[in-house]
């Protein structure tokens, strides 16, 4: 639940409201736009710090400051008058999203559960899902009953009423006191830097992949001759599918190692990628096996770096790895753009899937560099 308000009130928020927040104030919709991007590049400053944080047990408390940074970011949003101000409550939501979203709640459960901890990462990941679904519907409602700066006033209070509860009530005592890890970590020496940078360059470029489709879908569906209800109906499959595929891997996906799944989930996102570059009348199918494979590796960016470097190391890689990932997000919408406007949408989709098919190399090569470590993968 927690999960689906921090999801719902940041990265999707501008999804409903960018159009009247630039009616109400005359500001560019780029303008309007590049605030989360400023957002995700400050949290990406202080991404190693909250993963040093959850590591030495410090989860409760990264946690219910995440819900006091999205509160305080909505609630400048919501009061701000010129467009500085607005920046300024994106900061802060940024800084939110860093301790607030799957990377920090992943770390947490990894650093409390151990290896145990993938059926709940799972169970998370798929209520979380529901995001977009629930908060746009939720948002059209308000903004249209109350206005968009009482919608994110209404959400500020979501994270202190509900989210910041969640979270003082689930983790009562400080994380360093009930780990149980499945493994003796002690074993496990410091984890190798060459592992590190290539597992955090597989979600880097992963999540340059899912950023660009997930902003320019429509808009390339648009350019090979579909009506705006087709491309956006096709688009809206992503949604159920990823749910759906989250659904498969809590049930059926826990009899393959992470290494697997995610070799599934990368494949399957190159396959769709190609289908819809190569053979556009198989659209839809394509679709639903992208957002089946996005919906599966987003899973995997909590549980295989669990496996590999295991609960005591997890969340320090994962705070050394976010900041990439974050400034990676943060330029996907400009290169896609950059990519559409030079090049054919066949062309363009071609691209993104060769960008895609890297990490199924390096997935690859992770795996023979891993294998000599105490975890199986």
């Amino acid at each position: 639940m927690a999960q689906l308000i921090a999801f719902g009130t940041s990265l999707y928020l501008l999804a409903v409201l960018a159009e009247p927040i630039r009616v109400a104030t005359g500001w560019g919709l780029p303008m309007i736009t590049g605030g989360l991007s400023i957002g995700v590049l400050a949290g990406a400053i202080i991404s190693p710090l909250v993963g040093r944080r959850i590591g030495g047990g410090r989860a409760r408390e990264v946690l219910s400051a995440s819900s006091f940074l999205f509160a305080a970011g909505l609630a400048t949003i919501g009061l701000s008058e010129t467009l500085y101000v607005y920046v300024g409550g994106w900061i802060l939501i940024g800084l939110g999203m860093a301790s607030g979203l799957y990377d920090a709640v992943f770390s947490s459960l990894g650093r409390i559960y151990g290896s145990d901890a993938r059926p709940i990462i799972t169970s998370v990941a798929l209520i979380g899902g529901f995001a977009s679904s629930v908060f746009w519907l939720l948002s059209g409602v308000l903004v249209a009953s109350v206005g968009w700066r009482a919608t994110c006033l209404i959400y500020a209070g979501m994270h202190l009423l509900v989210a910041l509860p969640i979270y003082r009530c689930s983790f009562q005592r400080s994380s360093s006191d009930i780990v149980k890890p499945a493994i003796d970590v002690a074993k496990v020496g410091e984890p190798r830097r060459d592992i590190v940078w290539l597992t955090g360059g597989i979600f880097m470029v992963e999540t340059l992949v899912a950023t660009m489709v997930g902003v320019h879908l429509i808009n390339l569906l648009l350019a090979q001759g579909r009506s705006s209800a087709a491309a956006i109906g096709a688009a809206a499959l992503i949604g159920p599918a990823q749910v759906a595929a989250r659904f498969a891997e809590m049930t059926v996906g826990k009899r393959f190692s992470p290494i697997t799944t995610t070799l599934f989930a990368l494949l399957a996102i190159c396959i769709a990628l190609g289908v819809l570059s190569f053979a556009p009348a198989a659209t839809i199918p394509a679709i639903i096996l992208y957002g089946a494979g996005i919906g599966v590796f987003s899973i995997a960016r909590g549980t295989l770096p669990l496996a590999i470097f295991g609960p005591r190391h997890y969340p320090t890689v994962i705070g050394r790895i976010a900041r990439p990932i974050a400034i990676a997000q943060a330029a996907a919408p400009t290169l896609g753009a950059l990519l559409l406007s030079s090049t054919s949408s066949s062309i363009a989709f071609a691209t993104i899937a060769l960008i895609a098919l890297c990490c199924v190399v390096a997935t690859v090569l992770l795996r023979g560099l891993a294998s000599s470590m105490a975890y199986q993968i």
